[in-house]
């Protein structure tokens, strides 16, 4: 299997990456990037601005179905959110319960949004 270019994509914990741009660049024209800071999404609105294709939403990967419905996506990409999740939980062997349920939270909500044609 791989990624098409017309694949609906969505890049969770996108940070500052340019990563969509990326995946813009090299063909891929339905790309959705979410990160929980507004500063960061704002940031990247700016940024590629000349690129109104690309979507940048505030969003908590752990609440995804807030932002659209269920099957929206055909390709989910995470570089880092889910260590984002634990690092801070003690250690990733042992995790706290906390970043139990926040990594259970996140697997539920991208499942949600998965295509399950994809």
């Amino acid at each position: 299997m791989y990624v098409k270019p017309t694949d609906r994509i969505l890049v969770v914990g996108c940070g500052n990456s340019k990563l969509s741009f990326q995946l813009y660049e090299a063909g891929f024209r339905s790309i959705t990037s979410i990160d929980y800071s507004d500063v960061v999404i704002s940031r990247m609105r700016e940024q590629y601005k000349e690129t109104p294709q690309l979507i940048w939403t505030v969003a908590d990967v752990r609440e995804l179905s807030e932002i659209s419905d269920a099957g929206s996506f055909d390709v989910v990409i995470d570089k880092a959110t889910m260590d984002a999740l634990v690092v801070d939980q003690g250690s990733p062997w042992s995790p706290s319960q906390a970043a139990i349920d926040d990594v259970f939270k996140m697997c539920k909500e991208v499942t949600f949004l998965y295509s399950p044609t994809s």
